[in-house]
């Protein structure tokens, strides 16, 4: 299975994690579960939000539609879960609303 190019692709439960990381901008998300291949954002999540000092503190422009071109990165992410399919994913960094480091 190939990852979504668009976000009109995204299951709800991949487009909550990408607007939870477009809402945030900067951090990590630690202790998410993955089940059949889909992100579980429940109360066992851990977000953890990093302000960048000395920054402009606007938003991200790109993910306010309801459609979009997916980044490679969040194309990658996705990818990564599916080869997971089932699992924990200890630590996920993002920045600038985007997958850094999983």
């Amino acid at each position: 299975m190939l990852a979504p190019l668009m976000a009109q692709h995204l299951s709800p439960a991949q487009r909550s994690l990408v607007d939870l990381m477009h809402e945030h901008q900067f951090g990590r998300i630690e202790n998410m579960p993955v089940s059949e291949l889909q992100p579980i954002l429940d109360s066992n999540l851990k977000v953890v939000r990093v302000a960048r000092l000395g920054a402009e503190s606007g938003r991200a422009q790109g993910t306010t539609g309801k459609d979009f071109e997916l980044r490679k990165q969040v194309r990658d992410l996705f990818e990564r879960l599916e080869r997971l399919q089932d699992g924990t994913v200890i630590r996920l960094e993002f920045r600038h609303g985007v997958p850094f480091l999983l």
